[in-house]
């Protein structure tokens, strides 16, 4: 998806940070790049849009290992173009990492709008200036260069935190020429280390919501809007039976009827009352189901996924190992049988798979040597808690 970066009146909303989601309600949640796969690429200029596709995802198969566009969320965005060609950055989120935040969201009970990268937010900034947004953290170090509200270049720097806060000239070899540098409010330690360094809060920008800069799932959304219009729909027939009920007793008052005519106008206005919470009730035990259904149709999707990487996974890092059976049972337990030719191959094996984090256990069934090659057989128990 090709990211549109023209600003126009929008929808104000909350914004928050992870740090912020205790006290939070409803809003948009904005994560720091480092959640983001981000990939600067160079492309050739064309109309045809499927090929301008293809051309993308090749360049993202040459630059992320294993790389599936299936796997993630991902927005485009121009960098720079002429005649000949288009210079743009690939921003990705993992669709595995957004369903386990939105479950951690929903168990707070905060009606998420919108998920954007921080940097987003300087679309907003109406400062026309040169300038350069800094993210550092331990490992690296990423520069998102801006100007009139458009951002003209990014770089991913292997420059570790400490090397930065040891001599600040190490970040300028990377700056524009007189280009303004800052950080947000939650790195503002580092202007005691870096030289004219500036603080800016994104919370001064006249932030609103856009659908263009948003990463939430497309069933999640659909969620959203069906909880809602159940929630309208509900109204509307509260409203209507209270109204009807309402001008069916105050008709009847108005009438010069007996006083056994009223105690009848009451057990009728008794009786629309139970069938209003009936079908409250009803709609209610309808709605649980349907978020039921999503929930377990979301569940296979996530164990689709993972199980995928897990077979990726065990067969990429196999060195010596020749497999005569491997099955998945459905659930947690994936068989292996298979052949080595020494026990330290096999060993080496396990290692490697308790250490990738995907299992939590390892039934070893035997080993046994059979003329001169090792056989054996395993079962691995999945871990479906950790990513």
């Amino acid at each position: 998806m090709k990211l549109e970066l023209n600003i126009k009146k929008n929808k104000k909303v909350k914004f928050f940070g992870l740090d912020e989601v205790e006290n939070i309600k409803e809003g948009v949640l904005l994560l720091e790049s480092q959640w983001f796969k981000i990939v600067k690429i160079s492309i050739s200029k064309g109309d045809d849009e499927r090929e301008r596709e293809l051309e993308i995802d090749e360049k993202l198969e040459d630059a992320i290992e294993g790389y599936d566009s299936f796997y993630y969320l991902s927005k485009e965005i121009t960098l720079y173009e002429d005649d000949e060609i288009e210079r743009v950055i690939v921003v990705m989120l993992e669709k595995d990492r957004v369903y386990t935040l939105l479950e951690n969201i929903k168990s707070k009970r905060i009606k998420l709008l919108g998920i954007y990268p921080l940097f987003f937010m300087e679309f907003f900034n109406c400062d026309s200036k040169v300038k350069s947004y800094l993210e550092i953290d331990d490992d690296r170090t990423r520069v998102f260069s801006f100007s009139n509200n458009k951002l003209i270049d990014f770089q991913d720097i292997e420059l570790e935190k400490e090397e930065v806060l040891s001599n600040s000239n190490y970040i300028d070899e990377y700056l524009e020429d007189n280009s303004l540098k800052f950080v947000y409010p939650d790195q503002s330690e580092l202007g005691e280390y870096i030289e004219n360094l500036e603080i800016r809060d994104w919370r001064e920008y006249n932030s609103f919501l856009k659908e263009e800069y948003d990463y939430l799932p497309e069933d999640y959304k659909k969620e959203l809007k069906y909880l809602s219009s159940v929630k309208v729909i509900m109204f509307i027939l509260s409203v209507v039976i209270i109204i009807g009920t309402i001008f069916f007793i105050t008709f009847n008052l108005l009438t010069d009827r007996k006083r056994e005519r009223l105690g009848e106008l009451q057990k009728n206005y008794v009786e629309l009352k139970n069938k209003n919470l009936t079908t409250t009730e009803n709609i209610r035990e309808l709605e649980d189901e349907i978020k039921k259904l999503r929930e377990e149709s979301r569940e296979r999707e996530f164990k689709k996924i993972k199980i995928s990487k897990i077979y990726t996974f065990l067969f990429e890092n196999s060195d010596g190992i020749r497999f005569e059976k491997l099955e998945y049972d459905g659930e947690k337990i994936i068989g292996v049988d298979g052949i080595a030719e020494t026990e330290e191959e096999i060993y080496n094996y396990q290692h490697k798979v308790l250490a990738s984090g995907y299992f939590k256990n390892i039934n070893q069934d035997f080993i046994k040597l059979e003329e001169k090659l090792y056989r054996f057989k395993m079962e691995f128990e999945i871990d479906y808690g950790k990513d």
